[in-house]
């Protein structure tokens, strides 16, 4: 649905919406930081 609602155009580290809600599930779901969540996000990707 994010490519269907051109949600998901811009997209630059975040390839695809599955990486996007992975980054919403540790921003939110662990009471993270943002710059903490960037962090894992990058090491996870690498």
């Amino acid at each position: 649905m994010a490519y269907e609602f051109k949600a998901f155009t811009r997209s630059r580290k975040i390839k695809t919406p599955a990486q996007l809600l992975q980054v919403v599930m540790l921003y939110g779901g662990l009471d993270n930081v943002l710059r903490e969540t960037a962090g894992v996000f990058t090491l996870q990707e690498e």
